[in-house]
């Protein structure tokens, strides 16, 4: 048994007594625990608060944020660059849009676009590359006249199958030397990121950053 941690028990018990200014009884067990839960968070995150070093420019942990996750994407882009030598893909986004396309297939150009939250100018820029390599197609559409659905060709589940094994490496190399349960984390944070960020970007669009400034938590 390692009696250190029983050791550690009875100082941080004795420390919850002075701080609370009453005896620790059994009945109190899941009041101490929670105690103790909060207390150790409270520790760990000072911990790695100390550890991180910030600029002396007025560097915060949000633009910390904001800089690894800009730096995280021109990482993306240079292995993906790599991985496209000679291939009729240009970008990464030639590939996700087909992968979208297949998988939301009859979707309008406007709804691929929208769903990799790109403007306009540089979706339709994808779409007509895509389209000019004779990798999609487009038929009207079925539930708006007005609208084309698209459609990917042999030829571009071809092309896109071609580099799924390749991109899944890519994939393995971004996300480094994190463990399974670091990866969990990881993706826990940025989908509620993504669940926060989703609404303001379709539906506050024309407004503008003042307005965007108030959607931050307070």
């Amino acid at each position: 048994m390692n009696y250190d941690i029983l050791h550690q028990l009875i100082d941080k018990a004795q420390e919850y007594e002075n701080q609370t200014g009453q005896k620790l009884e059994k009945d109190d067990l899941a009041e101490f625990s929670a105690w103790l839960y909060e207390k150790t968070n409270a520790e760990e995150v000072e911990k790695q608060r100390q550890a991180i070093k910030l600029e002396p420019t007025g560097e915060t942990l949000d633009s910390l944020i904001g800089k690894f996750i800009g730096y995280m994407y021109r990482f993306a882009k240079f292995y993906v660059k790599k991985a496209l030598e000679n291939s009729p893909l240009t970008t990464l986004d030639d590939f996700t849009y087909l992968g979208s396309i297949m998988l939301k297939a009859g979707s309008t150009k406007t709804e691929i676009i929208d769903y990799h939250i790109h403007e306009k100018t540089t979706g339709i820029e994808i779409l007509k590359r895509l389209k000019k390599n004779g990798f999609i197609t487009e038929k009207k559409s079925e539930t708006d006249g007005r609208s084309k659905a698209l459609f990917v060709t042999k030829a571009g589940q071809g092309v896109f199958f071609a580099h799924v094994e390749r991109m899944q490496k890519i994939g393995e190399l971004i996300v480094g030397d994190l463990e399974e349960n670091e990866k969990l984390q990881l993706v826990s944070l940025l989908n509620r990121l993504n669940d926060f960020h989703q609404p303001i970007y379709h539906e506050n669009k024309k407004e503008n950053i003042e307005r965007l400034f108030s959607f931050r938590k307070q």
